[in-house]
């Protein structure tokens, strides 16, 4: 599902009045009615939160007018609501303020609604509706002194009192467009968004704020909004949300009569003398991702460690740098696709193999010190981008990076040197991807993968994982799990988002029964198959 930022909302309102003929009051008429039902069904399930009036926080724009639609409607319902505002501008037609909203305002008025200044809410228990900020509100702008007190306020309410809130389309002081957020923002416990949810809430940290999230359609068939975005590319730059939906759409599912050749060769280039276990994680993860061989080229001091950790791979061994290189060139004629760089040791000698094996045609993962080495200087960096780039030019499978941030880091400042990197993680992965010319599985909370096409790179965000993930040796399993996808067949893109997708599910699934701290990477594999069946790639 594509998420909306601003300017992807503004875009869609701007096409629903000039494309379908509903005018915006209808879109906030049908939006406030959206809230409304949300917060019934909230009264409907706990009847103690609605014995008091329900509090309702508006702002000056348009998020506001949707909050007095709401207003008007659960007043009709019988709920007794009191409204709060935040500009009184808004009330007087002295000034000039959004119409549809300053509409909404003088209707307020007229059916005697409860309004009053946000200072004289004293926070307490019951029901609320954030109403305040809406897409219009940059974090990088500072808050209002009453925005400010409202939001402490309402979190005040949450907190010691156990107050529900109910955010329109997004929080108050999140940033729409993902990423960065304000120094202050709405906690809630649901967020009810239009149209599609909006990036702020799918991003993290912004999806922490956020509580359970509904979709509203607007009162607009599905068909035709989906309609709409497709026949307007400027749609195209909003990122995608990685859900079950999405995954199971491209679901790879092994054939009745499949064998272990079809199910594709997987050579791994891993391991050191200290770091033998990056090697075995990444493939043991590969095999529970399906792959039929797992080829593992490794110092031959670990063989005897790794052969007893993973005794169905083949092993091939080497002791020397030159004998690396060469055991990696004859890996390469073997097998579908290599990934290297877990536990690896980051030797820049080890740069020659990297470099020998993108010339080949075979899907190249990159993990761990495989980009530390990359990143030791701006001369091995140019040289890595040029090939991954001539690989886009020549539809040749792209290189895939999966950093965590450090290593993230590091990458920018060869790969762009003397740029400053931008401040969230959604332009950062994608300023990442455009100068190294590969795909990059950007990994921390709601991991964010960046796939650079010719003339753009698009955004996908995952919605699975949690902290458990935050443990050494889940990144080299990670690896192991895209890498066992690509041998099978899978396209770059479906891969690297499926792996993380199923990934992070795992991590959730063992989070059901024993919390974060029951999450190891061993734990994390044995989980995979059931992942995968969840999915519906069985």
């Amino acid at each position: 599902m594509l998420t909306f930022g601003r300017e992807e909302q503004k875009l869609f309102d701007r096409l629903a009045e000039e494309r379908l003929g509903i005018p915006e009051l209808l879109l906030m008429e049908a939006a406030g009615r959206a809230l409304a039902r949300a917060v019934t069904e909230v009264a409907e399930r706990r009847p103690e939160l609605a014995q008091i009036p329900i509090a309702i926080f508006v702002g000056g724009g348009n998020n506001g007018g949707d909050g007095l639609v709401a207003a008007r409607v659960l007043a009709a319902g019988r709920y007794s609501v009191r409204v709060y505002y935040a500009d009184e501008r808004l009330f007087s037609e002295r000034y000039s303020m959004p119409p549809s909203a300053q509409a909404n305002a003088r209707i307020a008025q007229v059916l005697g609604l409860s309004l009053r200044p946000i200072a004289d809410y004293v926070p307490g228990p019951g029901l609320i509706i954030d109403a305040l900020l809406g897409t219009g509100f940059d974090s990088r702008r500072p808050l209002s002194s009453v925005c400010h007190s409202a939001i402490e306020a309402i979190n005040r309410a949450r907190a010691e009192y156990r107050a529900y809130v109910v955010a329109c389309d997004l929080p108050s002081g999140l940033n729409a467009d993902g990423g960065a957020v304000g120094q202050l923002y709405v906690r809630a416990d649901l967020t009810v968004s239009f149209v599609r949810p909006k990036t702020g809430i799918i991003d993290a940290p912004g999806f922490a704020a956020a509580g359970e999230i509904q979709v509203s359609d607007l009162d607009i068939p599905a068909v035709v909004t989906e309609r709409l975005l497709r026949e307007n590319e400027d749609f195209d730059a909003a990122p995608t949300l990685v859900d079950r939906e999405y995954i199971y759409r491209r679901r790879h599912v092994p054939a009745a009569d499949t064998h272990k050749g079809a199910q594709g060769r997987l050579g791994l280039i891993a391991g050191a003398p200290e770091m033998p276990g990056a090697a075995c994680l990444a493939a043991r993860g590969a095999q529970h991702a399906g792959a039929g061989y797992v080829h593992m080229l490794v110092p031959a001091a670990i063989v005897p460690a790794c052969l007893k950790a993973v005794p169905s791979a083949l092993f091939y061994a080497w002791n020397t740098v030159a004998e690396l290189r060469q055991r990696a060139a004859e890996l390469a004629q073997r097998v579908d696709v290599i990934a290297l760089g877990p536990g690896w040791g980051d030797n820049p000698e080890y740069a020659a193999v990297i470099y020998d094996l993108l010339e080949t045609d075979l899907p190249l993962i990159i993990d761990a010190d495989g980009l530390n080495i990359i990143s030791k200087n701006v001369a091995t960096a140019i040289k890595f981008a040029g090939a991954a780039k001539r690989r886009l030019i020549d539809d040749l499978p792209p290189v895939i990076l999966t950093p965590h941030p450090g290593e993230a880091a590091r990458l920018f400042r060869v790969f762009a040197p003397g740029v400053s990197a931008p401040p969230d993680r959604i332009r950062f992965a994608r300023r990442l991807a455009e100068a190294s010319g590969a795909i990059t599985v950007l990994k921390g909370a709601r991991t964010v993968t960046a796939v650079p096409l010719k003339d753009r790179v698009k955004i996908y965000i995952n919605s699975s994982g949690n902290p458990g993930l935050a443990r050494a040796g889940s990144g080299d399993v990670l690896t192991g799990l895209i890498g066992g996808l690509l041998a099978q067949g899978v396209d770059p893109k479906t891969a690297s988002l499926a792996g993380v997708y199923f990934h992070g599910l795992a991590a959730d699934e063992l989070v059901e029964n024993s919390g974060t701290h029951g999450v190891t990477p061993e734990l994390l594999i044995a989980r995979l198959g059931e992942s995968f069946l969840r999915g519906g790639w069985e």
